[in-house]
């Protein structure tokens, strides 16, 4: 399977669609055959 990653880490800032709270998301590059990884406070939660 063909893979793509970022180059560098992007913060983005707004405004939580349900919450109406700040919010910030940032998606940072990882290696190879890592998958897609979700990171909550200290937890890894990986996605299936």
């Amino acid at each position: 399977m063909r893979q793509h990653t970022i180059r560098k880490s992007v913060t983005l800032d707004g405004v939580g669609l349900h919450s109406g709270k700040p919010t910030r998301v940032t998606l940072s590059p990882a290696p190879e055959d890592t998958g897609i990884v979700f990171r909550v406070g200290c937890d890894h939660i990986a996605a299936a």
